[in-house]
């Protein structure tokens, strides 16, 4: 229910990235439905950036998908210098989320097509 809101956004980024959009729909409700202690941290690690604009563990993420920042950080473009919190604030919001994990899974699609 919560991504149908999203659902052509979603498709979008699908088509954009050429990765399957119920592979992103999966990634996000996985660690929705089903990684409960990194969801109730999830406030908690966004209120700590946003009081002391800065990320403690690089391993952690917030937001949909729960995308860690260090992975966040590979997947923005040279000339995106996100400070801690606007990265922070990208992962929470949705739009911006679906098309950095939609960019990773195209980033992971990549590494592996020599493997095929």
């Amino acid at each position: 229910k919560m991504l149908s809101q999203y659902k052509n956004f979603l498709m979008r980024a699908a088509r954009y990235y050429g990765v399957d959009g119920r592979a992103i729909a999966g990634v996000i409700r996985w660690e929705f439905e089903q990684n409960y202690p990194s969801r109730n941290s999830d406030r908690l690690f966004y209120e700590q950036i946003q009081l002391t604009d800065s990320i403690l563990f690089e391993d952690t993420g917030v937001g949909w998908g729960k995308m860690h920042f260090r992975t966040a950080r590979k997947n923005l473009n040279t000339e995106e210098n996100l400070t801690d919190v606007e990265l922070a604030d990208t992962l929470a919001n949705a739009p911006s989320a679906i098309d950095m994990i939609a960019r990773e899974m195209r980033r992971a699609v990549k590494a592996y097509e020599p493997l095929m």
